[in-house]
């Protein structure tokens, strides 16, 4: 890429940052590293019963091996916490300790008890990955919650090392950041306000109550999303939210912003529960896959032992859509890439959706494997990798928005959806070539009453493009063979008929990938359909 040309890309993404952000991007870049000075004598508050569920499985095995990811290492020396031959989320979630709270944990509290102290002396304050903000925050509430399960291990070695680490992460508050980044510092404020005592609690309490406050209003919508719109991030935030009630639930001097978190936890439970598919999980939408986030069914009971309620709530806010239809149950993303400020999470997918047949997911957007810069990130964030429309234009394959990078977009598509009883359309204005964007029009025809129940109609328009090319990706379980102008799918006896009309060229089916898992590949094939500026799809 020439330099005019990365510029410009450049400029096109920053200029959508808040300038609260621009300036603490400036500030943490070019101020010295924080001096923390090593806590010592830290006082606890009087200890509350800790009854928040647990859902992470285990990923420390005795004396030195971890799994994260889907990928083992071993953490032999101090120098192993940093090691270059782990990629860097791998290391996070090293200094997250997810295990100290993972399901049957307590099987393993003398292990937990020599892991931490194990780390207290190979990491030194303010060295490693480990004094980074936001492994700093999920391991500052891991440590407070395995310390209240277990008060008999816990000694001033460990209270002064977490005091030092609340300190260290006052100082790192990702407000250049925002997003889940500040809701993960706001969250370990907040239980270390709980956990000590004195002045720097009382700091620390006044804070995470100012910072949920806000945050509670600015990231979870009408519909109860987070606004992420990330279905794997909205688990992994309801989550804390629940967390944080529980924290909350019965401090008289709280009650304010306990019924805060009642209001937004329930309509997250809502919004979760209008979008999942009928085997009972989330689509792919975004940044999002399996064995990240807690299960829906974890979830679910939590709020249960929380006394909390599921809200009912229409899908509007978020730019989802789902309706069932027959043995068919779609979702659809028609919304924009959102929130403006901090689109890291999200992919080029308007338009794309998600199918079931009864139980059985039948075409699955990609998914994701692993974060970072490559080049199977780009294809991941990629039109190409959903259940959407990409763009030909200059013998060029565009995106419907500028992805680029690990979690930057330049350009994004602007997208009007429109929501009737039997259709639902979308407008994507995008497809950058140069200064000269294309239209891609997608219209959901479900049917009027009365008519063929599993049937469901795709029309595609485009506008101001040479062709394009609509992906649909079937879920690995499924088989498919296909003609010149139509494809057959198969899955666990079911058989789906697909029928395409228009004004098609080509029609494929290729083998490609799905992504269940960081860490993971499974073998699927995907239909490409090429056509001009018209496509019928019909799926029955």
């Amino acid at each position: 890429m020439k330099q005019l040309e990365k510029l410009l890309l450049l400029i096109r993404t920053v200029r959508h940052l808040r300038l609260r952000q621009v300036a603490f991007q400036l500030w943490y870049r070019l101020r010295p590293k924080p001096f923390i000075r090593a806590s010592t004598g830290a006082k606890t508050a009087a200890r509350p019963v800790w009854n928040g569920a647990l859902y992470s499985k285990q990923s420390y095995f005795t004396p030195n091996r971890f799994e994260f990811l889907n990928k083992t290492g071993q953490v032999l020396e101090s120098a192993d916490w940093n090691s270059e031959q782990f990629d860097k989320l791998w290391l996070y979630n090293l200094h997250y300790f997810d295990d100290l709270n993972a399901v049957e944990s307590d099987s393993r509290v003398q292990e937990h008890c020599a892991l931490i102290h194990r780390w207290i002396s190979e990491n030194p304050v303010m060295t490693g990955n480990g004094w980074e903000p936001y492994p700093l925050s999920l391991r500052i509430v891991n440590w407070i919650k395995w310390c209240w399960r277990n008060p008999t291990e816990v000694d001033q070695t460990i209270v002064n090392s977490l005091h030092t680490q609340v300190k260290a992460l006052e100082k790192q508050i990702e407000y250049h950041i925002l997003a889940n980044h500040l809701f993960a510092n706001t969250k370990a404020l907040a239980f270390a306000s709980r956990f000590f005592e004195g002045a720097s609690s009382l700091k620390w309490g006044k804070k995470a109550s100012q910072l949920l406050t806000h945050e509670l209003d600015e990231q979870f919508l009408d519909d109860g999303a987070h606004y992420e719109r990330s279905p794997m991030y909205h688990c992994i935030l309801l989550w804390d939210l629940l967390d944080l009630y529980c924290l909350y639930k019965g401090a008289t001097e709280s009650s304010e912003t306990c019924l805060l978190l009642k209001v937004r936890a329930e309509r997250a439970l809502g919004w979760l529960n209008a979008l999942v598919h009928p085997d009972g999980e989330i689509p792919f939408f975004n940044d999002t896959t399996f064995e990240i986030a807690p299960k829906v069914t974890q979830i679910h009971d939590y709020a249960q032992h929380l006394d909390l309620k599921c809200g009912n709530i229409s899908l509007n806010a978020s730019g989802f859509a789902r309706t069932t239809k027959g043995r068919f149950t779609l979702i659809a993303d028609v919304g924009q890439i959102a929130p403006r400020y901090q689109p890291g999470h999200a992919h080029a997918e308007a338009g794309s959706f998600e199918l079931s047949c009864g139980e059985h997911r039948v075409f699955v957007n990609s998914g994701i494997s692993e974060y970072g810069m490559g080049d199977t990130r780009k294809q991941q964030r990629a039109t190409s990798a959903h259940n959407a429309v990409e763009v030909r234009r200059a013998e060029r394959e565009l995106n419907s928005s500028e992805v680029w990078s690990g979690f930057r977009v330049a350009r994004r598509a602007r997208v009007k959806a429109e929501k009737a009883v039997s259709s639902l359309q979308c407008v994507i204005e995008g497809f950058w070539h140069k200064n000269k964007m294309a239209v891609h029009k997608r219209e959901f025809l479900l049917g009027e009453a009365g008519s063929n129940e599993n049937e469901i109609i795709i029309r595609d328009f485009l506008l101001g493009a040479d062709g394009g090319k609509a992906y649909f990706h079937l879920h690995p379980e499924c088989k498919a063979q296909h003609s010149d102008s139509s494809v057959e799918v198969n899955i666990h006896g079911h058989s789906v008929q697909m029928e395409f009309s228009g004004i098609v060229k080509k029609v494929t089916l290729k083998n490609g990938y799905w992504y269940p898992a960081f860490g993971k590949a499974e073998p699927n094939l995907y239909i490409c359909v090429e056509f001009e500026d018209k496509l019928v799809t019909k799926i029955s």
